[in-house]
């Protein structure tokens, strides 16, 4: 066969558009391929300053006193509220198997505090705009929020967040922004008080930020009060509990033991990798720190044998995708050291979510030990009730500080302790006041 009586390479189509088409072909796919492979290198090469260009891009354009964050939240109504134990909402998911939502039952509140969701260059930001909650509701209220839902009635109040950010040049509008979100907090936590808890025991929790406001919660209006009598325990995942902020603390003590009551675990995760490159600055080294899985104050290693499971996360919230939960067993072992929990890098951690780098753990605190976390509190919830005497008898058609059902309303204590069913005292109904179910960001995968 000669040259020119060669078929086009390619066949049928090759003989209609000739013999360059498989180039141009060849062209049309390599060229997105390349600009996809530059562009990850290019991320990978902007990782180290990726914590800056976010805090740039998240930075406010105009100084604190020219914002305008929106009306104050009104804690009488139920929208403000991001969780609440009387309605449907995120805070009621259940990840892990054999365990359900038992705020039906529950006999104490956790008042919980998010951790941050203002991914706006705003001070403070609404509490209704949309990215806000869309955030609050599709990921930290089932994510969060929920491991408290095996002991405990949830009441977890929207407020005007302030800016997430740490940029030394804005450090007065930052503390400004902070007091300011700090108000919303109190005034949540004084309704709630006085409405609400009908003097149930009560956890006190939050996240990152959420902790750090709950912090100061405890200091300005729990410790030294009658409130603290009722205080089962403060989970402060992430809040960086100082020397200074424990003698503010006055006679609530760092816990010791996995049963003590009355008490403040606190703990911030980060891999033993990045530690070693990045270490705490002396004076931050004397954090107090709280092994999430032997529940102790002490610098002794436990393995990850000893994690029943944590819960692995992937999703893409903000492109209206669903979230993947999968439980983890053994997910991440702990050591308090230097004031931070070191976790040691596994496969089991490489495709967990890590903005900044391997072993930025720092959203991730509760999913590393979430069956943990849910078992604890459950544990100082009824060793709380054996020291308060929540065994004894109660009349009939009532019970000790709670009240059966799917969704009760607030309870009203007997002079014994007893609870009997009382109104809700949150105005409207779940149809008048809810803007709408929970949203379908979330299914057990």
């Amino acid at each position: 066969m000669t040259p020119q009586s060669a078929p086009a390479r390619g066949g049928r189509l090759g003989r209609h558009l000739g013999p360059s088409w498989g180039r141009r072909v060849r062209r049309f796919l390599l060229v997105p391929l390349a600009v996809v492979a530059v562009l990850g290198l290019a991320l990978a090469g902007l990782r180290p300053h990726l914590r800056g260009l976010i805090t740039a891009a998240l930075t406010p354009s105009e100084p604190f006193a020219a914002q305008t964050p929106g009306p104050a939240p009104d804690y009488g109504r139920a929208e403000n509220w991001a969780a609440l134990p009387d309605r449907p909402d995120g805070a009621d998911r259940v990840w892990l198997p054999g365990t359900k939502d038992r705020q039906g039952e529950a006999e104490a509140d956790v008042f919980f505090l998010y951790a941050g969701s203002n991914l706006t260059a705003r001070w403070n930001q609404a509490v209704d705009h949309w990215l806000v909650t869309r955030m609050v509701d599709g990921a930290l209220m089932p994510l969060l929020a929920s491991v408290f839902n095996g002991c405990c009635r949830i009441y977890a109040p929207r407020y005007r967040q302030e800016a997430i950010l740490r940029n030394p040049a804005f450090e007065d509008d930052r503390k400004r922004a902070v007091a300011f979100a700090f108000e919303d907090v109190r005034r949540a936590f004084r309704h709630y008080v006085e409405h609400e808890n009908d003097g149930r025991p009560l956890v006190i929790a939050g996240a990152n930020s959420g902790a750090r406001h709950a912090l100061r919660l405890l200091i300005e209006e729990v410790a030294g009060t009658p409130l603290q009598q009722r205080l089962v325990a403060a989970y402060l995942v992430a809040a960086g509990v100082d020397a200074e902020a424990r003698e503010q603390l006055g006679s609530i003590p760092i816990c010791s033991a996995p049963e003590q009551t009355g008490c403040v675990s606190v703990y911030s995760a980060i891999g033993r990798q990045l530690h070693e490159q990045d270490p705490p600055p002396p004076e931050r080294r004397d954090g107090a720190c709280v092994n999430p899985l032997s529940w102790r104050a002490d610098g002794e290693h436990v393995g990850r044998e000893h994690n029943s499971a944590g819960i692995n996360t992937q999703f893409s919230l903000f492109f209206g995708g669903e979230a993947r939960v999968r439980v983890v067993p053994q997910m991440a072992d702990a050591q308090c050291q230097d004031g931070r929990l070191l976790v040691t890098p596994t496969a089991r951690l490489a495709d967990l979510y890590q903005p900044f780098g391997p072993g930025d753990y720092h959203s991730l605190n509760i999913q590393l030990y979430y069956q943990s976390l849910r078992d604890n509190a459950r544990a100082r919830v009824e060793a709380f009730q054996t020291r308060q005497g929540a065994t004894a008898e109660c009349p009939p058609g009532e019970r000790r500080r709670a009240l059966a059902g799917p969704h009760p309303g607030p309870v009203h204590l007997t002079a014994d302790g007893c609870a009997a069913a009382a109104p809700s005292k949150l105005p409207g109904s779940l149809g008048s006041h809810w803007p709408g179910a929970l949203p379908a960001v979330l299914r057990l995968d």
